[in-house]
């Protein structure tokens, strides 16, 4: 569980990073380029958004590697941080997407 997570929270580190600092915004599922949004702002909060949810997963990593989390915990710990990080990231993208 732990290289899943790692390999996860390296992904979304990527992926945040590219949406905070080069406004690609065009990644986003349900964006329309002709909408009344502002860009740079939708850009960057939600590529931090996802940039944080990726540092989170990392950590997590770096604590079941370490022990400090049980293989048996890990999976229900990552699993809920992808889902509420989720959840969390599109109330956040839809807020600032009207």
């Amino acid at each position: 569980m732990a290289y899943a997570s790692l390999l996860a929270g390296l992904t979304l580190i990527i992926i945040g990073a590219m949406l905070w600092k080069f406004k690609l915004v065009e990644l986003l599922a349900g964006y329309k380029e002709n909408s009344n949004v502002d860009k740079d702002l939708l850009a960057k909060v939600t590529g931090l958004s996802i940039l944080l949810l990726g540092l989170l997963l990392l950590a997590e990593s770096v604590l079941i590697f370490k022990g400090l989390i049980k293989q048996d915990a890990a999976i229900i710990i990552v699993l809920g941080t992808i889902i509420l990080g989720t959840m969390l990231n599109a109330l956040i993208c839809s807020h600032y997407s009207k």
